[in-house]
């Protein structure tokens, strides 16, 4: 199956979601899954729709190849560590700062962010998480946070690890998020 193509039919939808045709159908019948109808009556779906539910019901996503990770760390050994081992299977974008880091989350819509306190301040965490969770039309990202003091706001998709975490735990933690299937080797 071409997984680059722009319009899926329910039976494509099937296999990529790794469900039934009747579910894929159930699905578009409640609103969960955008799609329209040819003149015969049969189900199309937006390649851009189906990457978007995909991503915001956390299933693993084969359109989205490579998975996107932003990597907003202020420690350049620990971020280059990351990116070398992440970057042959993921595209990896690096931000060192507030400003770069909330731009590139709302330009490239992320599937997970590596993200130190250091470079967003409490307040600005806040209201990024809020935003985050409040924002249907936006994806949820999951974010590893390393920091000594986890924020109020309740995230889901939220992970908290210490500010000392090596490589290799950052990369356990990404396993089940991003379906990383091999092991940090330094």
């Amino acid at each position: 199956m071409d997984l680059h193509k722009s319009v899926f039919t329910t039976f494509e939808a099937a296999s990529i979601c790794h469900a039934n045709v009747t579910s894929i159908k159930n699905w578009i019948d409640q609103g969960k899954l955008n799609a329209f109808r040819t003149p015969g009556g049969h189900y199309r779906i937006p390649r851009s729709d189906l990457d978007a539910f995909l991503h915001a019901h956390g299933m693993p996503n084969p359109l989205r190849d490579p998975s996107r990770i932003v990597v907003a760390l202020s420690l350049d050994a620990l971020a280059e560590s990351l990116i070398e081992h992440l970057s042959p299977r993921h595209e990896c974008i690096r931000t060192t700062n507030a400003v770069s880091t909330l731009l590139t989350l709302g330009m490239e819509l992320p599937d997970a962010i590596i993200l130190s306190s250091t470079v967003l301040s409490p307040s600005t965490l806040e209201s990024l998480l809020h935003e985050l969770d409040n924002t249907p039309d936006i994806p949820n990202p999951h974010i590893l946070l390393l920091t000594d003091t986890p924020p109020r706001y309740t995230y889901d998709a939220l992970t908290i690890l210490a500010p000392t975490a090596t490589a290799p735990s950052i990369i356990d933690a990404l396993q089940p998020v991003l379906l990383v299937t091999n092991a940090y080797a330094p």
